[in-house]
């Protein structure tokens, strides 16, 4: 009877209890998504913030696997030994010429195939757009390998269909001149496909008004694609070429697999420079200089992008 009469007192102070539990509920409830988070950011961090970190700390460091126990601190200067290294300047240049080309024939040719499968008129478009998967979802090893046969002057097949047309065909991966343009080929014939889905996705979600008031308007196919299309899918245009561009500076699987760097250092790329410093000189310090540099162009690149793109605006 007792606790009968106190539950059902208009007394203020019975109410502390239940705002007490109220403030508790709340802040259990702010707090469990965190539970769930907490393991996952913890792995993270321990995958990459402390290997990132651990990296640019060798980087201050004279450290060769040839005698781990002579590490010396040295401060910049494996930054400053980038500056006089024609080998890395060398891998820079091999690496701009492969993204620019190989990046820049991707676009046109996935934009062109995606304007291809958005026209209403082309039957089949769902099979199309599978078979398009095919290439994306093949290992770049695998790709590389099955490229390297075709390439083979004796055993591929691809200088047996030139010289049906009378065309001798280069030893590929061997010519200093046709063993970057062969890499080139197999990075464009693998990522097409990856530029053209991502650009019709682009085309597939733009409404139509605009397309039937130029049509009423008068305006002929090219300027509709000039001037209504294009600035209307820029922004993801330049996410798929974004995305692509870091791919390119990060090459590796087509050069090990094909080429080996050569002929004469004519396709060694900057990661495959990193991977021979690291991995067949032994140099750990120097190659972790040259990673957290690979890093830093990669993060201005991005922050160029995104301002060109205009994903975000001042206010």
């Amino acid at each position: 009877m007792i606790k009968t009469k106190i539950l059902k007192s208009s007394s203020p102070l019975i109410n502390v209890p239940t705002v007490a539990n109220g403030r508790l509920h709340r802040l259990q409830k702010n707090i469990i998504p965190y539970y769930y988070v907490t393991p996952i950011t913890v792995i993270l961090i321990f995958i990459s913030l402390f290997p990132l970190a651990y990296n640019f700390y060798i980087s201050l460091y004279k450290f060769s696997l040839m005698d781990p126990l002579g590490k010396k601190y040295i401060g910049i200067k494996n930054y400053l030994k980038l500056i006089e290294d024609e080998l890395f300047w060398n891998s820079i240049w091999n690496t701009l010429y492969f993204s620019v080309c190989a990046v820049s024939l991707e676009v046109v040719l996935g934009l062109s195939l995606a304007l291809l499968l958005n026209r209403k008129k082309t039957r089949n478009r769902e099979i199309y757009r599978t078979l398009m998967m095919l290439p994306i979802i093949m290992t770049p090893i695998a790709v590389a390998y099955m490229w390297r046969v075709i390439f083979t002057p004796d055993l591929g097949i691809l200088n047996y269909i030139l010289s049906l047309f009378g065309i001798q065909g280069p030893e590929w991966l061997a010519d200093m001149y046709w063993a970057m343009p062969a890499l080139i080929i197999v990075d464009v014939w693998q990522w097409v496909p990856f530029m053209a889905l991502i650009i019709l996705s682009g085309l597939m979600s733009l409404p139509q008004e605009p397309f039937d008031a130029a049509k009423i308007d008068g305006a002929s196919e090219w300027q509709t694609l000039w001037y209504i299309t294009l600035p209307m899918i820029k922004q993801i245009i330049l996410i798929a070429l974004l995305i692509r561009i870091i791919d390119s500076f990060k090459l590796f699987d087509l050069v090990y697999a094909m080429t080996k760097g050569g002929p004469l250092r004519y396709t060694e790329t900057f990661n495959y420079y990193i991977y021979t410093i690291a991995f067949r000189y032994l140099d750990i310090g120097y190659a972790g200089a040259l990673s957290i540099t690979l890093l830093l162009m990669l993060i201005i690149l991005s922050i160029a992008f995104i301002r060109l793109g205009g994903f975000y605006e001042r206010k």
